[in-house]
């Protein structure tokens, strides 16, 4: 599938090469046909190769972005569709309960391409850190993005104030979680609109900047600098704490850290870890920290680890 997306790339760039190599020949042609002098012939040359080095990259460019358009082209409308079908009332579940006091994923069974956890249990309480450790490719992420509700497991439960999940409102339970990666999505814009995700900045920016200096990004508070396509002005380090300023402006109760230092350096890992433990004292949240290093997790009320596709508790 891969190679016949690649090819299908590069099929207008060939098309094209193809066709500037047959007017060539067809105006060497026309020149020898018609017997023109050489000069004309050299004259015609070097126009079209002005032409070629100053034109047909531009139009190169804008053949193969339109063929980059055709292959999205059935998603895009899929999505639209999703997005301008009316919302589905849910008059018989639950909204999510304002206080919550403990979470649940037991008898969780995780299986991708190959089984990940085959049995075992997470919990969470109120105003706990709670860790999550394994080598590369034991299933970290993959768990991360079933407490999240992204993947479906073999099995499990999920229990809100001993309460099954499936009776409360999925939108509103989703809302309830925060999540910082490794890597941070970044819309062009100013810093501000990268916090609260929205072109329409809020009255009071107050909220804003506070989140920023959680998030250890104060040098940005005055200036709300554009930041480019993608971030692509920003080092990686700054996007990860974007995405936390994030969390910290939602205010979500349930946050999940995935590698979430990775691109910091210590003593900025340390003063986010601070914002962190404060954040969750204050919101009464519950935050799982998963980290291949030992060092984060010393922050940690509890620890769980992935180990021969078992996810045991530790601390």
């Amino acid at each position: 599938i891969r190679f016949e997306k690649q090819a299908f790339k590069l099929l207008p760039i060939r098309l094209l090469e193809i066709g500037t190599v047959f007017i060539i020949a067809l105006i060497v042609f026309w020149h020898i046909y018609f017997d023109k002098p050489q000069e004309t012939l050299i004259n015609s040359m070097a126009i079209l190769g002005i032409y070629g080095y100053k034109i047909m990259p531009s139009i190169a460019k804008i053949i193969e972005g339109i063929m980059s358009l055709k292959t999205v082209h059935h998603s895009s409308h899929v999505i639209l569709n999703q997005l301008q079908e009316p919302d589905t009332e849910q008059p018989n579940l639950a909204p999510i309960p304002q206080f919550i006091s403990h979470i649940s994923f037991s008898n969780i069974h995780l299986k991708t391409n190959k089984t990940l956890v085959k049995q075992g249990s997470i919990e969470f309480f109120e105003n706990q850190f709670v860790g999550l450790s394994g080598t590369s490719g034991s299933g970290k992420s993959t768990l991360a993005k079933y407490l999240m509700g992204l993947i479906k497991p073999i099995s499990g439960d999920v229990t809100v104030n001993n309460d099954l999940v499936s009776i409360y409102n999925n939108d509103n339970w989703l809302q309830t979680i925060g999540y910082v990666g490794a890597e941070s999505n970044i819309i062009d814009g100013s810093i501000y609109k990268n916090v609260c995700l929205s072109e329409n900045l809020p009255s009071d920016l107050n909220s804003i900047k506070d989140a920023l200096t959680k998030a250890g990004l104060s040098e940005f508070i005055d200036t709300n600098k554009k930041i480019g396509e993608k971030g692509n002005l920003l080092s990686t380090g700054e996007k990860q704490r974007i995405a936390l300023a994030r969390n910290f402006y939602f205010k979500p109760k349930f946050i999940i850290l995935d590698e979430f230092s990775a691109n910091l350096d210590v003593a900025t890992e340390q003063q986010l870890l601070l914002s962190l433990k404060q954040y969750k004292q204050k919101e009464k949240a519950f935050v799982l920290l998963i980290s291949h290093r030992k060092e984060p997790l010393n922050v940690c009320d509890s620890i769980y680890k992935i180990e021969n596709l078992n996810l045991l508790k530790i601390k």
